[in-house]
């Protein structure tokens, strides 16, 4: 009895590790599906994937959150200083058409898309330490844990 147990947790594991795509699968499915479901050029997005990087450091990051949890009145003295309303405002003017734009086509206001845009990026002043493509490309191949959603992005 006690060997029919292990045999069969042996073949739920193996076939569960059947199931469990390498980074390059994940990759070819990825593809296809943008192919597929979105009129992507098949040559021109795996020529593009071909150029992103697998950066360890940003797996490494992602490992070990910097953030704690914050509760309103500690994030409010972070992210509500003259400094950053000063350049919210400036923001705002400088870019108010294609504001409402977005606005008006996916029902954001404005003042969510410039707060938002000042608290990741400080309205453009840091825009982070790697490209873009090669963040998404190794956190939606290579880490398992939230690759679905890094694959959405």
């Amino acid at each position: 009895m006690i060997r029919s147990f292990s045999l069969a947790t042996v073949a739920l594991f193996a076939l569960g590790n059947v199931n469990a795509a390498t980074p390059d699968e994940l990759r070819e499915r990825f593809e296809k599906e943008m192919v597929t479901q979105h009129n992507f050029d098949a040559q021109a997005l795996h020529r593009l994937l071909d150029q992103a990087k697998v950066r360890k450091p940003i797996l490494e990051a992602i490992a070990r959150p910097a953030e704690k949890t914050l509760n309103w009145g500690q994030y409010r003295k972070i992210f509500l200083t003259k400094d950053r309303i000063r350049g919210g405002l400036k923001f705002w003017r400088e870019n108010a058409e294609s504001l409402q734009k977005a606005a008006d086509e996916y029902g954001v206001p404005p003042e969510i898309i410039v707060a938002i845009i000042g608290v990741e990026t400080r309205y453009g002043r840091h825009t982070g330490k790697y490209p873009v493509l090669d963040a998404l490309y190794t956190l939606g191949f290579h880490y398992p844990k939230r690759g679905k959603f890094f694959r959405s992005e």
